[in-house]
């Protein structure tokens, strides 16, 4: 509603609804995993390896478009990095574990995305 009001995402300022993606899928900001303090989400190798401040994440991206964003703007890999990857055909809840391996690329895999801020 914020970022509505101010123009830096379109949208009626008044819908308290999070804005969508190109893909349809929504786009929020995350704190952990909500509980005070924050948790570890998406965690690569267990505790402490994880992101606890605030994150903003983009769900329902196919794995090729994830898998292309994680390579432009870090390191091309789901489970490291400032950018992890969770397989997902919802957005929510975000996961303690990121998605090992690596991105599959075959385009049709749901995939939610998050970039720690």
């Amino acid at each position: 509603m914020h970022l509505r009001a101010a123009g830096l995402v379109t949208g009626s300022a008044a819908s308290a609804l999070q804005p969508l993606n190109a893909a349809g899928g929504i786009i929020g900001v995350e704190t952990g995993n909500g509980a005070t303090p924050p948790g570890e989400v998406l965690q690569s190798n267990g505790a402490g390896t994880g992101f606890t401040g605030f994150m903003i994440c983009s769900s329902g991206l196919s794995d090729r478009v994830a898998a292309a964003v994680d390579r432009l703007l870090d390191d091309g890999i789901p489970n490291t990095g400032s950018i992890r990857a969770q397989l997902t055909a919802t957005p929510d809840p975000i996961q303690t574990t990121a998605m090992s391996g690596s991105y599959t690329d075959s385009g049709t895999t749901l995939v939610t995305i998050c970039k720690a801020l």
